[in-house]
């Protein structure tokens, strides 16, 4: 595939409301499909056809009947559902008091009302819901904004600044996919109602996403993809102008490749396993919906880093439907199998297919897949319209034995590549200005068979303060509240700059070794020369962490912090045994060198307490004992 690189050029926006969206040298990937060849790939607005719509027998051949019932009973466990408008009140708490969750659940819940009663209806093919489904319909077409308060400049929404962010532009998708699915009976009970929907969808979220120049189109964040995705499935169902059909198009490819241009070679998502869904996994389904809309005329399949981007999901698995957790992210995340299922399929990946079908098997996907089914409903029918291939499946559960990520600098390695007896540690090195950063840098988590012993405590309930210049005095995201040592009575500090230095990762023999100087990831007032930590599994036998530090000026005791689910208790003079009832490992520790306190993490965040199963969090602090500016203090697990 040709690479072509383009000088850099400025942003333009001409009174036909096309706009050119470019970085500095861009490299043109996804955007090497330019207008011309776009006229020639993509159907006319009245020719398009992505799935079987809702009145296809399709439905019913292929989906089994048990199948077919779980779905139907989701939609009618909601059908005669509540519509109501939320009060402005609700919305103007974030700017009040910060609050963002009571206005998100309540939207939430809209979406995934809307979301189950067309799936149901698609599955039943009897025109019960559809009644439902239009009160859904007016509802949105009353209601001022789709968005939620916390992407909203002022305390009110109004109808004529009709902002793009991930809720409007996913509601305007869920909405698309209605009336493209529903379109006959829609239109019998209710004539004119799918044009209406497609007005509100252009003015909302096509016109806008189209004409202005948001800063989510230069992001390499999850923001970039997840909207597109959306904003991708609304101009293909809902934009009948052949010309903004396709600059939109355009657009859209111009920004997925600014997204796959600034994300790490190695495939590795910095944001954590939960924003890899919406990050890697748009980015995914984006070239999905392309490959359907072209018949396979847009297609990736051997692409090295599209390939990198989905191996992270298993690789960062870690059993026990446990995953890695660093930043804002939670360690029993639950996977998306209509995006991991298709994605592997699109790059043959049978490692990826095959740890989809191991989900739907712990779930009972062929009996009950409502269960797995969130809001994302394009990308279920997608992913259903394929069920034939993906019942084939051999459901298999990846234990990558080690991976080293060297772009992201994150290392793994377990004893064995079984689900028992087996120790494992994910290690983390990079900068303090990552995407959802937490100040985490030389972070370190311990499972063992795959249960949680040593810990990265994730994302807390989002508020105001989460992304404000306040973020970090929210414990989940200090430094003092991860396995990272408080040097010269200092925190490390957030920013670019503030980074790992002389990383080295090693595998010897039935050693993997990590090493990195944390040194630069503390403030200046710490007066570090530099502050060598290794880690370093022995297959078979233990864990072993080296601190080898050497200050510039003693100020007082440095600190090792261990963050731990479930009791620890001081066993011995010399070890701590942590227990988080099913497993237990001991700390072993020299306290001729070290003075080791455990004292309770006290909080009331319902979404950390969700997600550590309402267990217990301990803080394990070993206070250095010498005052020496030099020293080395190694402890292990076991």
């Amino acid at each position: 595939m040709k690479i072509i690189r383009l000088c850099t050029v400025i942003i333009l926006l001409s009174a036909g409301s096309r706009l050119t969206i470019v970085a500095k040298e861009p490299i043109r990937h996804f955007s090497q499909y330019d207008i011309d060849a776009l006229e020639r790939l993509i159907p006319l607005p009245e020719n398009i056809h992505i799935l079987e719509d809702g009145n296809s027998t399709f439905w019913k051949e292929t989906i089994p009947s048990m199948m077919r019932n779980s779905y139907i009973t989701l939609g009618t466990n909601i059908s005669n559902c509540t519509w109501e408008q939320i009060p402005l009140s609700v919305f103007e708490e974030y700017k009040k008091n910060g609050n963002r969750r009571n206005y998100e659940t309540i939207e939430e819940k809209h979406r995934r009302q809307m979301s189950a009663l067309v799936i149901a209806e698609i599955m039943e093919g009897r025109h019960r819901f559809i009644t439902d489904i239009l009160r859904g319909l007016h509802f949105y077409m009353e209601e001022i904004w789709w968005g939620i308060p916390a992407h909203y400049p002022t305390a009110q929404p109004s109808a004529e600044n009709q902002i793009v962010d991930l809720f409007n532009a996913e509601t305007a998708s869920i909405i698309a996919w209605t009336i493209y699915m529903l379109r006959e009976p829609l239109e019998a009970t209710e004539p004119g109602i799918c044009e209406k929907m497609k007005t509100e969808i252009k003015r909302r979220l096509i016109k806008p996403a189209r004409e202005i120049n948001y800063d989510w189109k230069h992001r390499s964040s999850n923001w970039n993809p997840w909207i597109c995705a959306n904003w991708l499935a609304c101009v293909l169902i809902c934009e009948n102008d052949r010309k903004k059909q396709l600059e939109a198009i355009s657009q859209i490819l111009q920004c997925m490749d600014f997204f796959y241009n600034k994300y790490p070679q190695d495939g590795g998502c910095e944001e954590g396993i939960s924003y890899w869904n919406r990050a890697a996994g748009s980015l995914f389904e984006c070239l999905q919906i392309l490959y359907f809309i072209t018949n396979g005329k847009i297609y990736f399949p051997d692409d090295a880093k599209l390939k990198a981007m989905a191996r992270y999901v298993y690789s960062y698995y870690i059993g026990n439907q446990n995953f890695i957790t660093f930043a804002d992210s939670y360690a029993n995340t639950l996977l998306q199998i209509n995006i991991v299922y298709p994605y592997g399929k699109y790059i043959h990946d049978d490692t990826m297919m095959g740890f989809a079908a191991f989900y739907a098997s712990v779930f009972n996907f062929d009996k009950t897949p409502a269960i797995l089914f969130d809001n994302a409903l394009g990308r279920e029918l997608m992913f259903l319209s394929m069920y034939n291939s993906f019942k084939q499946q051999k459901p298999q559960e990846p234990f990558v034995q080690d991976l080293w990520l060297p772009d992201i600098q994150v290392f793994t390695a377990r004893h064995t590549n079984e689900a028992t007896d087996d120790l494992f540690i994910a290690a983390k090195g990079g900068h303090n200005g990552e995407i959802h950063n937490h100040n985490d840098v030389g972070n370190y988590i311990v499972y063992k068979n795959s249960e949680p012993l040593i810990i990265d405590i994730g994302a807390g309930t989002y508020t105001a303060q989460t992304f404000s210049n306040q973020r970090y005095e929210l414990f989940n995201c200090r430094s003092s509240y991860h396995n990272v040592p408080l040097i010269n009575g200092y925190e490390q500090h957030e920013g670019k700059e503030y980074k790992a230095k002389s990383v080295v990762y090693n595998k010897r023999g039935n050693e993997v070794i990590f090493s990195l100087d944390l040194s630069q990831t503390y403030p200046k007032e710490a007066f570090i020369k530099s502050w060598n930590r290794t880690i370093r599994l022995n297959r078979g036998q233990d864990i072993v962490i080296t601190e080898n530090y050497h200050l510039i000026k003693h100020l007082g005791n440095s600190k090792i912090i261990l963050i731990c689910c479930g009791d620890a208790k001081l066993n011995k003079r010399d070890n701590i045994v942590i227990n988080n009832g099913k497993n237990q490992a001991t700390l072993h520790f020299d306290s001729r060198m070290v003075s080791p306190t455990i004292e309770v993490i006290t909080h009331e965040d319902k979404h950390i307490l969700q997600a550590w199963k309402n267990k217990a969090l301990y803080r394990i602090i070993l206070t250095i004992r010498s005052k020496k500016t030099k020293g080395e203090i190694t402890y292990s697990i076991k």
